[in-house]
């Protein structure tokens, strides 16, 4: 029997736009599948060596704490050797202390500190 390949496929992603306060603790979560094996990874859209985010085993991603420039587009990479996914989420941060609580999705969550 022969095992069935496919490129993996992102079946729980963050939201599209998400608005979060600066000092706040940002969560984006994306889960995929497929065989064979998938690595998920994150890439933000530009260049960044922000010592703010932390990459978690489980495919999330971790801002803590979310500064003036953490916004911009943060872009999950599930891959197999059979090809790519991904998806994107924009991240805007509100410096004035007001979140959207429109943006709620069980795949990002935030947190004041």
């Amino acid at each position: 029997m022969s095992d069935f390949v496919e490129p993996p496929k992102i079946f729980h992603r963050p939201l599209s736009q998400i608005t979060v306060n600066e000092g706040s603790t940002l969560s984006l979560c994306c889960e995929a599948k497929g065989p064979p094996s998938i690595s998920v990874l994150w890439a933000r859209d530009r260049q960044s060596s922000d010592s703010t985010l932390a990459f978690q085993e489980n495919g999330c991603l971790e801002i803590n704490p979310v500064k003036y420039n953490s916004d911009g587009d943060y872009i999950c990479q599930a891959r197999n050797r059979f090809g790519l996914a991904e998806t994107t989420t924009t991240v805007i941060v509100n410096t004035k202390g007001c979140v959207s609580n429109d943006n709620t999705s069980p795949y990002s969550s935030i947190r004041r500190t």
